[in-house]
């Protein structure tokens, strides 16, 4: 039987004008011709910049390609480039060819780079390829991780250590090391610099170009600094350009598409291509810190034919300047039958193995597992290369052991998939544009990208936030056709997508559900579980609360949770209402009637679900309500709740007198519960809640009348330091961990700061980001208020505008429906203009009866005239405000 597939011919022959060659189809004519340059280094670009998109991509289609070659020299040399995994590490011309066994010899840092800075940070491990290190090659390790990384990292630091072990650098003192370390910190201060210049002024703007050449001139020693730092001007600016292009709120174009995203759920097919790449920091192995964004790792399944339209090939989503051109990209994605799959850094397990080959191999799993096959299917992944791992690397060793571990436990299946993995550069594939702005949209902090993450929905069962490798020896067993155990059922219902429909725990739990409705003894072996961890010293409340709720969901007709059990599934459901800003106290008289009950059998989980309560009263303004849920620990020993629960007693309480306007009772409270933690034993949890505890002080004793200003200052400088570069920084950040501390910074510098100060975080406006939830709206009322006073009107506007939309966003709850009515009208007594939208005052009197309605009401009618601080203060109080 004849093959159809498709042939083309790669044609290298000799004429009288010297080397050329040709590509072509069988049968038809040349579609591209060319002459090979005079140099090796002209034939080589011609050939990688020319030819190898066009190869890759008849590979990609399923095409065969053909080598023809004039004579025996040219085949002999081919013969010897295939029989190198992953090919030669260099070509020249020699009289002859030896091979050299360099095994014995010390491992390298990392392959030698023509820039000094890469697209991605240097690796400090050795390649699959090991090479000798020398002296210099040490010391140009040490610069490239110096600048990227800076001068006190821990790559940085272990890169010196190498240095400093030859003997060259014990004969100099060292001194080569410092001088070559000092050159790679300028570079990365230079760098840096720059990049701030551009994101503030633009790329092309006098004194962005005016600071270049200088910083030209400062890093002489490198005859590269120029055109990485162009690389980094053009980065900056069109991060700046797509900020300007969405003014206002952040917003995105895309929707949900009618095409199905869940791999599992696709159609088989029995070719499919797989696109990975992946976004933010991912360090080299599990002991290194990941600065910036958390690592993801993003793929996206494509059957064949594909049916996507080609990008430009090295289409970059983070060089455009313009996010509705990411938009566009996204939404093609969305409205294709293509599958999306992704995993962070956090979810892999610990190991000192690259990290990156570790997420890619994972993903790659998973995409098996989930792949809708039916009869023969082939599989092809297109990996993008990065650092020591460049295109052409072989991976068969890995695609051999994936196949035979997935074998193992799904023969039949597994026998039909073959599979083959590829590194190539970013401009191998006309279809890698595709991947590579989901992943810049998951990864990246741009209120651009999170409106766009939000609005594709792909975070619904496509973009995992879960722990990949637990997930995997679950899936596992139940391919096995075994129960999961107790322990590792309770570990699936702690995964963050366990209740995401779609998402991988959600399946898993799904069949632990069905497993449960058909065998009663299976239910009660989890029960056990659950049972054995209540009565650990571990308990672990908010997580024994999702396993009852569980169990609730699938328990047998002749079974009935008993009270402990009911408490803990009923403070659940409370802590979702209350992070969900529900009102609604149904469950209230339930639970206080069980904590009566059960108060001296588990004093502990009864203070959780009495701690519960107090926010969901906090929530309805109802101050007094919220103390009296706390009324029965008011003289308890610490050590009945336990010293942890105790001291949040003593918090809650003082935040309840700071609601009512109580400043020294509520000074006396919270510092008891600060004296409290600091005798905890476990000091990550120390410090966690100290530093919450902190900020209410400092939010105390801010709202205190006669507090003198040096306090003040003392009590939120010992949450977030004011210093210059403290301010800076924060005034860029929008990590979550910082959200709270960076809006009492910005509360301070409107009340308290100083006109330095201000002007400090003013400068960085063009960094400013923007997150969803709570506390953000206030971070954008604060950010307005800062800009007002500066005389900036038309951009205080705008943040006020974005402030009161994302309280007012989707069904946050009336709490923070009455903080965005608050704000928007302290943006008329601003005398900006009033284009908010107004919540339904109708309802929001209902739900809240006990909020402070009397200023809002005048502020409404136009009788406020006690200006927009007063009405901040007295329709906000506390830290609502």
């Amino acid at each position: 039987m004849m093959d159809s597939t498709p042939g083309w011919i790669l044609r290298l022959t000799t004429t009288e004008n010297g080397k050329e060659y040709s590509l072509e189809e069988q049968g038809a004519p040349p579609v591209l011709t060319g002459r090979l340059g005079s140099s090796l280094e002209s034939k080589l670009s011609l050939l990688r910049e020319e030819l190898a998109p066009r190869l890759a991509a008849r590979r990609a289609a399923g095409e065969k390609l053909r080598l023809a070659l004039p004579d025996e020299a040219l085949q002999l040399a081919m013969a010897l480039a295939t029989l190198v995994p992953g090919g030669w590490d260099e070509l020249s011309l020699a009289t002859e060819v030896t091979c050299t066994d360099e095994r014995s010899s010390p491992p390298d840092g990392s392959t030698q780079t023509d820039s000094r800075v890469g697209s991605s940070p240097p690796s400090l491990r050795a390649p699959t390829r090991p090479v000798p290190l020398t002296y210099a090659k040490s010391l140009h390790d040490l610069e490239l991780a110096a600048c990227w990384y800076g001068r006190d990292a821990r790559q940085t630091r272990e890169a010196r250590d190498v240095v400093l072990g030859f003997p060259e650098a014990r004969a100099d003192g060292g001194a080569r090391a410092e001088r070559v370390l000092q050159q790679g910190v300028r570079t990365h201060e230079e760098l840096e610099k720059l990049e701030v210049l551009a994101r503030k002024h633009g790329a092309e703007a006098p004194e962005t170009r005016m600071a270049l050449e200088e910083a030209v001139r400062r890093v002489s020693w490198w005859k590269g600094f120029r055109e990485r730092a162009n690389r980094t001007l053009a980065q900056a600016s069109a991060a700046r350009a797509r900020r300007q292009a969405m003014p206002g709120p952040p917003t995105s174009t895309v929707r949900p598409g009618g095409a199905e995203h869940q791999i599992q759920r696709l159609k088989p097919s029995s070719r499919w291509t797989l696109l990975i790449d992946e976004g933010g920091a991912i360090p080299d192995d599990a002991a290194a810190p990941a600065p910036g964004p958390r690592g993801r790792f993003v793929g996206l399944l494509v059957p064949e034919p594909a049916p996507l339209v080609p990008l430009k090939p090295g289409w970059h989503a983070m060089e455009q300047h313009d996010p509705r051109a990411i938009d566009a990209v996204v939404q093609t994605v969305l409205d294709a039958p293509v599958g999306v799959l992704g995993i962070e850094l956090d979810a892999l397990p610990p190991s000192r193995a690259n990290r990156w080959v570790t997420g890619v191999l994972e993903l790659i799993h998973w995409v098996c597992r989930l792949l809708p096959m039916d009869g023969a299917t082939h599989l092809t992944v297109l990996i993008e290369q990065r650092g020591e791992f460049v295109a052409g690397t072989s991976w068969q060793a890995a695609t051999a052991e994936m196949l035979r571990h997935l074998a193992e436990r799904e023969p039949e299946r597994y026998r039909q998939l073959g599979l083959n993995l590829r590194l190539v550069r970013k401009g191998d594939s006309e279809l890698n544009g595709y991947v590579d702005a989901l992943a810049f949209t998951w990864t990246s902090t741009a209120g651009a990208s999170q409106a766009r993450l939000k609005q594709s929905r792909l975070r619904e069962g496509c973009l995992h936030a879960g722990n990949a490798h637990e997930l995997r020896r679950s899936w596992e067993a139940f391919g096995g056709g075994h129960p999961l155990p107790g322990e590792q059922w309770r570990g699936l219902v702690r995964q963050p997508d366990a209740e995401v429909p779609g998402a991988i725990p959600h399946l898993l739990l799904a069949r632990v559900r069905e497993a449960c409705l058909r065998d009663p003894g299976y239910w009660q072996e989890l029960l056990d579980a659950v049972r054995a961890h209540m009565e650990s010293k571990a308990v672990q409340l908010r997580e024994l609360g999702r396993e009852v709720e569980f169990l609730s969901s699938c328990m047998p007709q002749d079974r009935a949770l008993k009270p402990l059990l009911r408490l803990a599934w009923l403070t659940a459901r409370l802590e979702k209402a209350n992070h969900s800003g529900e009102v609604d106290s149904q469950l209230d008289r339930e639970l206080d009637a069980l904590g009566s009950r059960l108060h001296d059998e588990a004093p502990t989980l009864v203070c959780q679900a009495d701690l519960d309560r107090a926010v969901l009263a906090t929530n309805r303004f109802d101050f007094p309500g919220a103390t009296q849920a706390l009324s029965r620990w008011k003289d308890t020993a610490p050590a009945i709740p336990g010293l942890r629960h105790w001291g949040r007693i003593q918090s809650s309480l003082g935040q309840h007198a700071a609601f009512a306007g109580l400043h020294a009772k509520a000074e006396e409270l919270l510092d008891s519960a600060l004296e409290a933690f600091a005798r905890l034993s476990d000091d990550d949890v120390a410090r966690a809640e100290q530093s919450q505890t902190a900020t209410y002080l400092a939010i105390v004793t801010m709202d205190t009348p006669s507090a003198p200003p040096e306090r003040i200052r003392e009590r939120v400088a010992s949450v977030v330091p004011l210093t210059p570069d403290s301010i800076q920084r924060m005034a860029r950040g929008s990590g979550a961990q910082e959200k709270f501390a960076h809006h009492l910074m910005l509360r301070f510098l409107v009340l308290h700061g100083s006109q330095d100060e201000r002007r400090v975080y003013l400068a960085e406006r063009e960094a400013w980001r923007v997150r969803e939830g709570h506390p953000w709206p206030l971070i954008e009322l604060y950010r307005a208020l800062l800009l007002h006073e500066a005389g900036v009107r038309e951009e205080a506007a705008s943040h006020l505008l974005t402030g009161v939309e994302l309280a007012l966003a989707g069904d946050q709850g009336p709490t923070l429906a009455f903080i965005g009515l608050v704000m928007g009208l302290v943006g008329i007594q601003l005398g900006l203009p009033a284009n908010w939208p107004i919540p339904d005052l109708t309802r929001l009197r209902g739900a809240l009866p006990c909020a402070p309605w009397g200023p809002i009401t005048e502020a409404l009618e136009g009788r406020w005239t006690h200006g927009p601080l007063a009405l901040l203060e007295h329709g906000l109080p506390f830290n609502f405000r």
